[in-house]
């Protein structure tokens, strides 16, 4: 460890012929001025720093390992006093103020350190507050000042510090005869400070307790507890939600804090002009903070499971839990059969100025988990392999079984298979299915619309099991083909339908007919049956609700009353 006084030593010097103007130079000296060996330790090793004069320090540590990398960190401090402080000198009107802190608590003093370019000076501070502006003087001696601002509630969230430096003539100069320099001159700088200042007064410390790991299907109670700063219990209402972490990670989840949404953010309208040296106009106000950085053989397997089938991604959402005076409120939550890290979000506010939030996680987890690996649709004649991966999330590996049982389709050969788990690797089971062709309803559609499976795993060590149900749905594998003819009756001549040559599914041909003394209405009759079939069965676009297709003995749909 090394502990360096910095100071900067500013040099005026001439410039070239081509302008004529004389410049500042300015160097950093730091001067080594304490040095010492410290062997680290598992825990913190406190060490004392001699500082035996005011100034700005460097400390800075250097580390090697056992196998000698280095690393090297440093910040600085500064350390007030009597003797005099160089600071750098500032490439413009603006000097730095450093604050000893990044925020404050009301009730709290804010330290502020003036890092003045002048030796002797004095500062006007104008404490630029919500309801008025207050005016102080701070006499600058040695090169610093410190300005010392009671921290106030109506300061929330942060409140601007100008401090106006202004330094007389410096007695014995004149101005150099020839050019106009005039080193002694009267001169003005100016800088701001943002206070920054936490809205203590209107935080609620909320904090949900809960089991931190859950089963799926669970019902666990989650404890809402609100305090205000100084842990006293408060009364408010809470928004509480929980969501799939999974669904979270699809995007950037916005803030939660509500606080900020009730705080107006502060400006500033203050400027200075400097009558002796001409405006420099508005003061660049930013912020210059100071620092460095066995029995159940028998039974299938799948009815010994708690079969998984309610997967929701967002299984609660409460808008108003109301919190009595005792500062705390339960609710009891039913989790879905996910397995998961499940995020809870609060929202809560306390009065009209009291707004706060809270997060959790609790995890919903099984020793051994099945997940599903089966096709998106199945359609009638399809012959594929169902599957599951199976994977050990806790305990050892060993043997194990699966079974599956499907409604809708045809498992060829066993529905239940012989494990061997092993940690850490997955462990893939499949069955080969047949899907027949279901039959057909009066509108020639397919009766049947989904197959659903439900697949277990277990691990017989220690009975540790799983089980989930999907189902996916089973779509036709044919389009409909709808023939239209438009006949003109003749009395005493027959019309002969038009037969149907290619081959049709027995029960799917339809036949209705309409018959009307009026021929537009049969020509209109048809056009908007055409028009109401248009948009999903011909182009797949979005289309309107309709009546269904009518029955033998039925009105055309384009005819039916409403």
């Amino acid at each position: 460890m090394r502990l360096f006084l910095r100071q900067w030593h500013s040099i005026l010097r001439a410039s070239d012929f081509s302008d004529g103007v004389a410049r500042y130079t300015t160097d950093v000296v730091d001067e080594k001025v304490f040095e010492t060996t410290v062997v680290s330790a598992s825990d913190p090793v406190p060490f004392a720093i001699p500082i035996d004069r005011s100034g700005v320090y460097v400390v800075e540590l250097e580390a090697h390992d056992r196998l000698d990398r280095a690393q090297v960190v440093a910040v600085d401090l500064y350390a007030g006093g009597d003797d005099p402080v160089t600071w750098s000198k500032p490439i413009n009107e603006v000097f730095t103020v450093s604050t000893d802190k990044a925020s404050y608590d009301p009730g709290e003093t804010a330290h502020l350190v003036l890092e003045s370019p002048f030796q002797t000076a004095s500062a006007l501070a104008v404490i630029e507050g919500p309801e008025r502006n207050t005016y102080q003087w701070v006499s600058v001696e040695g090169g610093a000042a410190a300005f010392d601002l009671p921290i106030e509630n109506t300061y929330v969230p942060r409140i601007p510090v100008h401090f106006v430096l202004m330094r007389g003539r410096i007695p014995g100069t004149t101005p150099s005869a020839g050019n106009g320099t005039d080193l002694g001159k009267p001169a003005t700088m100016a800088s701001t400070a943002w206070v920054a200042v936490n809205p203590v007064d209107n935080r609620v410390e909320a904090t949900l307790t809960h089991p931190e790991r859950a089963l799926p299907g669970e019902r666990v109670e989650v404890e809402i507890a609100l305090r205000d700063p100084a842990d006293r219990p408060l009364s408010g209402e809470v928004t509480l939600w929980l969501v799939d972490q999974a669904v979270l990670a699809l995007g950037t989840e916005a803030r939660l804090d509500p606080l900020p949404d009730f705080i107006t953010d502060v400006s500033s309208f203050v400027s200075v002009r400097d009558t002796r040296n001409l405006a420099f106009g508005s003061l660049p106000f930013v912020e210059n903070p100071g620092g460095g950085e066995g029995a159940e053989e028998a039974v299938p397997l799948l009815d010994r499971v708690t079969v998984r089938k309610n997967f929701e991604p967002v299984p609660y959402f409460n808008p108003r839990i109301l919190v009595d005076a005792s500062g705390t409120a339960r609710v009891e939550v039913a989790l879905p059969d996910n397995l998961t890290n499940f995020k809870l979000r609060a929202k809560v506010a306390s009065g009209p100025d009291r707004f706060g939030y809270a997060t959790s996680t609790v995890a919903v987890r099984l020793p051994v988990i099945a997940q599903p690996g089966l096709p998106r649709f199945a359609r009638p004649g399809d012959r594929f392999t169902a599957a599951a991966i199976g994977r050990v999330v806790e305990g050892e590996g060993g043997p194990g079984r699966a079974e599956i049982d499907v409604r809708g389709a045809t498992v060829v050969g066993e529905r239940r298979v012989d494990l061997d788990w092993v940690p850490n690797q997955p462990e893939r089971v499949e069955f080969p299915v047949n899907v027949e062709t279901p039959p057909f309803d009066e509108a020639g559609e397919i009766t049947l619309k989904e197959l659903t499976f439900r697949v277990g795993v277990e691990r017989l060590s220690d009975s540790a099991k799983d089980a989930f149900q999907v189902s996916i749905p089973l779509v036709d594998d044919r389009k409909r083909v709808t023939l239209r003819s438009i006949e003109t009756l003749t009395t005493g001549v027959p019309v002969l339908l038009p037969r149907v040559d290619e081959p049709y599914r027995p029960g799917t041909l339809r036949r209705r007919v309409l018959v009307s003394d009026q021929p537009a209405l049969v020509t209109m009759a048809a056009g908007l049956d055409f028009l109401l079939d248009y948009p999903p069965r011909v182009y797949g676009t979005a289309h309107q609700s309709s009546p269904g297709p009518a029955r033998p003995g039925e009105v055309p749909r384009a005819l039916a009353p409403e």
